[in-house]
This record gives C-alpha cells, structure tokens and sequence, in this order.
C-alpha cells in the first residue's frame, strides 16, 4: 500500500467517482480517475462499487477524503460581534437551536469566519449535516473495511478547484466568481470569493438539459440564485460566470448567458491544468456529462480540516478499542488466576488465602468496567427506543421534494404535536395545487391529505394561488 498516494471518492446521486494523485508532486500528477454509474442507489449497489474501487487501489484511510453532495447540506450566514473564536463557538451553539429544524446534537457543524469588519464583527458560513447523514456515509465504507476519517461537501471542493485554476493561469482576475458546474443528473451553483465559499446551492438542470438545449432552465435558476444572494447580502458582488463542462453545448449556453445577465461568462473543463497518467482518457468521462472538478478540487487541497465533517468521536475509537483489547487481557488473567487459585487447592491455607487476595483485587478492578458497560448499554436501548419514536426529516424531506414541481413553490413545512404536517406554499395555478395534493394522497409516508384553503393573488402580471395542505404522517 503505497504511503505517497492521495484519494477522493465523491458520491453524487448518479456516480462514484475516485481521483489519486501523488503527494508532494508539482504540478500534482492525476494517476487515477475511475467512475462508476449508479442505478438504483442502494447501500448494497454502492458498497460493490465502493468495493471494486477500493479494492485494487493504493488507499490508505489517512489519506482518503469522501465527498457527499451539497444537496445533503444546510448552509447558515451568521454574524457575531465578536472576532475570538471561543466566543463565536459559544454563540454558534446558542443561535443555531432557533435557525434549524433539528436539535442541536442532532447534527454535525463546522464554521469559517467569511469576513471581519473595523467595528470588531465576523460573518460567518456554517455548513450543517445530519448526524444520520453523515453515519449513513460512514457505515457504507464500514461495512467493506475502511473507515473515514475526512468527509467533506463538494461545494469545498469546487472552491479549491477554483483557487488552483487561478493560480495555474496568471491571466485570470481574481473576481467574485459564480460557478456553474454541470454534471450528469444536475448542477452546483458556487459563489466564491477570496479563496473562500460565500453561498452554494444545487441545481435541477444539469448535462441532460444541457444537451437538449433547455437553458432557460439554467436561466431561471441562476437568477433566483443571485436574486438570494444578492438579497441576504450574503458576499461580494457577483462580476463573472464561469461554466465548469466539456459539452460543445456550453459555448452555447455561455452566450445565452452573456446576454441575459451582462455579466462576462467562458467555459472551462473540470480537469484544466491538471495533469494527468498517460492511461487515463478523462476528455471521454467529461464528454459524457460528468464533471470531476470537486473531486479534482478536493485532491489538491492544502486546507484538509476546514470542512471536516466526520464527529469527534469517531477519531476517538482508537483509543477505545485499545481500552477495550487491555479489558479482555484483564479478563483474561482473571481467568488464568482463578484457574491457579483451583489448581493449588491442596495448598496451605495461607497461600490459598493469599491468592483469593490478588484473585478479590483483580475483580474489583474489573467490576467498575462492567458496571459502566451496563449503563451504556442501557442508554443505547433507551437512544433506540426514542429514535424509533422520531420522525426522520431527511428522508421526510426528500420525499416531499421529488412530488414538488417547477410549477409548485413552498414556503415552509412543520410538524405540529399531533405529528401533523404543515405544508404551505404558492403555485401558478389550482390545477398545480390540486395536482400537487394528489401527489401527496399517494404518498407512502402521509395520510389523511387535506387542502385547507387555496386563494388565488395577483402580483404584477402573474396569478398565483397560495395553499395549505395538512397531512398525517403514518408512524414506522
């Protein structure tokens, strides 16, 4: 296993996707890059190709960072009056109870200070996952031998990828950039600056729509996405778009563009300036509509750490198995000790009592140990009776967001006491409404759908209808 080779496995919602490099080369040489297509996204469709990956690969887990995608991710803009990272963690963990739906050791988080001011303020993106996500994560490459000790959201990846593109061409002017990276079963919108991620989202459209000549598509997402931005004052003012495919499409789409936001806007292909093993034909990988520069990003990065998403506790099991192994040593000697105290029977009372002695201690020793075990025990039965009792929001929420169309927009989903669903939003027409209700009603995951009302606006030369659906959701 070779210790001078880096790996990055990125899994989207379409492929696996792994890129090596040798450590310390410059520029850094690419020596792999294999893809693998998902079909039906099972645990075990993506443990065989993880598995395959893995398998004839130089991959050591010190040396591996995964990638999930930035669809699975929350990100927060937060300002503190305060530059001590002490004092901003302690605020963090106190605001970010009333800007999310879940509770606080519900979810993994980590931070980076965007920008201080002269009046001692810091802005702040936080980047937030579910512990049930990131578990998932690690239970896959559990389950075939590896464990993960750098997980990361590809929006990180797609920043680093950027950085490295200007510094490998000197012509390019470091401006607020908005990045569109086109891959096969969507896009990543990435707005960054200063070597930093201001705001990121994905994107529905991607190379399909792209190859259909559907930019409107492209289009109407970009604007929404600035209109955010630009809103929140979430960063700096966006001045170029960059187009991250290899597609004979995308010179297309970045005239169409061009014109629509007079903003100047090229095409790049994910794998530029990087160099690459003479036996890898990743122009092929890109020309069928997927894009490696997150992964590519991500290789390359000096800034492992930033985004770091796997808990604390999991570098902690080291130690914790090595407690456990000096546990069954000591169990161990109690055995052999107490097998001696047997054998020595016949022995004068003396030594027999002295034996008992040493045997007495030993127990006592290990007697706390069992004990703590016992509670821990018991305080998992009791997590898994509460988690069974859970509504597990994640999967909730991505299953109401595959029955939402482009002609339905939602405005907020909550959960009342009687494990009701709240759903309200707006839609172009009533039939959409109707359309959207019945979508519901089929369901596997709510009951008893019912519209609460659905009144009809105007705003400027457009006729919405805004909704309220209540629905129950059916106990596990």
């Amino acid at each position: 296993m070779a210790k001078n080779i880096f790996s990055v496995i990125e899994i989207t919602d379409s492929h696996v996707k792994m890129v090596q490099s040798r450590i310390g080369r410059t520029p850094p040489e690419i020596i792999r890059c294999q893809i693998r297509q998902i079909h039906n996204f099972t645990d075990e469709e993506l443990q065989k190709h993880l598995t395959e990956l893995l398998s004839n690969s130089s991959v050591r887990e010190d040396q591996m960072r995964v990638i999930i995608p930035r669809r699975l991710c929350i990100l927060k803009h937060l300002e503190f009056p305060s530059e001590d990272p002490r004092e901003i963690q302690q605020m963090l963990d106190i605001q970010l109870v009333s800007q999310m739906p879940y509770a606080l050791d519900e979810v993994i988080y980590k931070y980076q200070v965007l920008e201080q001011t002269t009046s001692g303020t810091a802005k702040v993106l936080v980047v937030i996952v579910h512990r049930e996500i990131i578990k998932k994560y690690l239970q896959l490459f559990t389950a075939i031998g590896f464990r993960v000790s750098d997980l990361t959201y590809s929006s990180f990846g797609l920043n680093e990828w950027w950085s490295y593109q200007l510094k490998a061409d000197n012509l390019l002017e470091d401006l607020p950039v908005l990045l569109l990276n086109i891959d096969y079963s969507g896009s990543e919108l990435a707005f960054c600056s200063k070597g930093k991620v201001w705001f990121s989202r994905n994107i529905d459209p991607g190379f399909k729509h792209l190859a259909n000549g559907n930019w409107f598509e492209f289009e109407n997402q970009i604007q929404l996405s600035l209109a955010s931005y630009n809103k929140a004052k979430m960063g700096p003012e966006i001045k170029q778009i960059k187009i991250i495919s290899a597609s004979v499409e995308s010179e297309k789409l970045s005239g169409y563009l061009k014109e629509k936001f007079r903003l100047p806007v090229n095409v790049a292909v994910s794998s530029a300036y990087f160099s690459f093993d003479k036996k890898i034909n990743v122009n092929q990988v890109e020309q069928q509509g997927i894009s490696v520069s997150a992964a590519l990003g991500s290789l390359i990065s000096s800034a492992a750490g930033w985004f770091n998403l796997v808990p604390k506790e999991i570098g902690e099991q080291k130690h914790l198995k090595a407690r456990r192994i000096e546990l069954i040593k000591l169990l161990f000697l109690l055995g052999v000790l107490f097998g001696l105290w047997i054998g020595y029977e016949g022995l004068d009372l003396f030594f027999k009592s002295k034996t008992l002695a040493k045997v007495q201690v030993r127990v006592d020793q290990v007697k706390p140990l069992l004990k703590d075990q016992e509670k821990k025990q018991a305080l998992l039965e009791a997590l898994k009776d509460q988690e069974e009792k859970r509504i597990f929001m994640p999967e909730l929420l991505a299953s109401i967001q595959k029955l939402v169309t482009n002609e339905i927009s939602l405005r907020s989903l909550s959960i009342d006491g009687q494990r009701n669903l709240v759903i309200m939003g707006y839609a172009e027409s009533g039939t959409a409404v109707n359309m959207f209700q019945g979508r519901l009603v089929q369901s596997k995951q709510l009951k008893d759908v019912s519209l609460q009302f659905a009144t009809k606006r105007r705003i400027y030369n457009m006729e919405l209808t805004d909704f309220k659906i209540i629905a129950k959701i059916k106990n596990k």
